[in-house]
């Protein structure tokens, strides 16, 4: 048996978008608990968040 695990392919601009206002679409209420999982688990999408997602 195999199992294959990927991470989320999110655009930079949408990363950013809440800290920069890039003017990019904004992440959806799925994105920012998946990338808040993964990155310092708080409750809220951050910029801890954000490092953890673009050291993996």
């Amino acid at each position: 048996a195999h199992l294959t695990l990927s991470s989320a392919a999110i655009a930079l601009d949408r990363l950013s978008q809440p800290f920069l206002a890039t003017g990019a679409a904004p992440l959806t209420a799925e994105e920012r608990a998946y990338l808040d999982r993964f990155g310092n688990a708080n409750g809220q999408y951050d910029v801890g968040d954000l490092r953890a997602y673009l050291k993996r």
